[in-house]
């Protein structure tokens, strides 16, 4: 058994069918991911020649080709609708923040620092209202939009989807 014969497991190929998913919602046109020893590339279209793909990447120490099934995008069965996470009733002036990805949900950037927003906070559509953590990356939300924090969602460390509401902001 070669190394990229290995087996993945469920939880593994779930993960991957993720990524895809997340990845198809995107306007990324390609992706080259490594996690440990896994490694990843999925494109739309035509995928970058080779000389870019290695210029841009890590050398690998496993890599497992994913089969034709498994490379394209799950169903809404198989992940859940994710739009309906945590959708709950909005005011007519009020948007939602969602989660750009999945991962970690964090409302400060370290423990113990101030949170990037509590309720009532005024946000401009810059502001950086939360983290979420994705294998070890930590990646900044920003409000996309002018107004008041009007609903927290979540709470800190916890696991949110891709699409789940994190906020409803008050527009102004």
């Amino acid at each position: 058994m070669s190394q990229s014969d290995i087996p993945l497991n469920d939880a593994e190929v779930q993960n991957i069918k993720q990524i895809i998913a997340t990845f198809n919602d995107s306007s990324l046109n390609y992706l080259d991911l490594e996690l440990g020893d896994l490694k990843i590339k999925i494109g739309k279209g035509a995928l970058p020649n080779s000389d870019a793909m290695q210029s841009q990447s890590v050398a690998p120490k496993r890599s497992s080709s994913l089969s034709p099934a498994a490379q394209s995008a799950p169903s809404s069965a198989e992940i859940g609708s994710a739009a309906g996470v945590a959708q709950a009733a909005l005011g007519a002036d009020e948007v939602q923040i969602k989660s750009p990805l999945v991962g970690r949900y964090y409302s400060q950037a370290e423990p113990g620092a101030k949170k990037y927003v509590d309720l009532g906070a005024e946000v401009q559509a810059d502001t950086t209202v939360a983290l979420i953590e994705a294998m070890k990356m930590f990646n900044a939300v920003p409000a996309t939009v002018k107004g008041t924090i009007s609903k927290i969602c979540v709470t800190d460390g916890e696991l949110v989807e891709y699409g789940q509401v994190l906020f409803h902001v008050k527009v102004k």
